[in-house]
């Protein structure tokens, strides 16, 4: 038991630890938020996704905390929000950009 939790604790920390350091390098390139927002679905939330509903995450509320934030610092270039997140959560034709609800992916997976 103890090997397992170690080993999903490694395993987590270490996609979260991957995604900032793509956060870092795409920061320096000039994306539209339609570009930001597509960027941080397809190739920074896949992997904690992935790894989420295959693991138990070690403390799956502060692990979604630093995600919400880490995503959130990406779109707004570390600027305060100038949309509100709940509307970010809507679809195109509600007004928002379909970004990934990290409170509601942490409630669909199989260990919740």
């Amino acid at each position: 038991m103890l090997f397992r939790i170690s080993n999903e604790r490694k395993n987590f920390t270490k996609k979260v630890h991957n995604l900032r350091t793509k956060r870092a390098a795409w920061r320096s390139r000039k994306f539209s938020l339609f570009r930001r927002c597509l960027i941080a679905k397809v190739l920074g939330l896949s992997q904690i996704v992935y790894s989420a509903s295959m693991l138990e995450t070690p403390n799956k509320y502060a692990s979604l905390t630093l995600i919400q934030s880490l995503l959130f610092q990406f779109l707004g270039k570390n600027n305060p929000d100038k949309i509100k997140r709940q509307v970010l959560y809507h679809d195109y034709g509600n007004g928002g950009l379909p970004v990934t609800n990290g409170e509601i992916m942490f409630k669909s997976r199989p260990f919740a």
